[in-house]
């Protein structure tokens, strides 16, 4: 059960929880989306390799839309920026501000992009640095379904 473990960053901690705001001002909290995996990705428009896996972001957004939330969280950029950027690309993501860095230093983000994946109980199932492939998100959402399935087991 994840109220008897650990809030942290470490892989089987529950997620620190933090609040924050969507581009449309609508206030949002990690705990919102309880029930579903999470990935939450630190990116920035100006990022290249925050630019390259944008694509596999969307995709994994619109395939698996009734299991993840893909929750980009961006810093110290507008949200007239990060709607440009999104626009000219075609995305479609839950794009979130983090203009305080409050997520950034809670989540100890020191470079671009960097993801943990969240399972639906809320406990960090993986924390990758780097870009991330549609096949990388593929292997991290299953990883996240056998250690609920697992901790349900138990």
């Amino acid at each position: 059960m994840a109220g008897a473990r650990t809030v942290g960053l470490e892989v089987g901690n529950v997620a620190p929880n933090f609040q924050t705001q969507q581009l449309d001002g609508k206030i949002v909290t990690l705990e919102d989306f309880r029930g579903k995996t999470v990935l939450l990705n630190f990116w920035a428009t100006w990022c290249g390799p925050c630019r390259v896996e944008m694509p596999a972001l969307q995709q994994a957004a619109i395939e698996h839309s009734d299991a993840l939330v893909v929750l980009p969280v961006d810093f110290a950029e507008t949200p007239a920026q990060i709607v440009k950027f999104a626009d000219e690309r075609g995305l479609r993501l839950n794009f979130v501000i983090d203009q305080e860095a409050l997520i950034q230093e809670l989540y100890r983000v020191v470079s671009y992009p960097t993801s943990y994946v969240i399972g639906p109980d809320g406990v960090v199932v993986r924390r990758h640095a780097g870009p991330l492939t549609l096949d990388l998100i593929e292997q991290y959402l299953q990883e996240a379904a056998e250690t609920v399935a697992a901790r349900n087991d138990a």
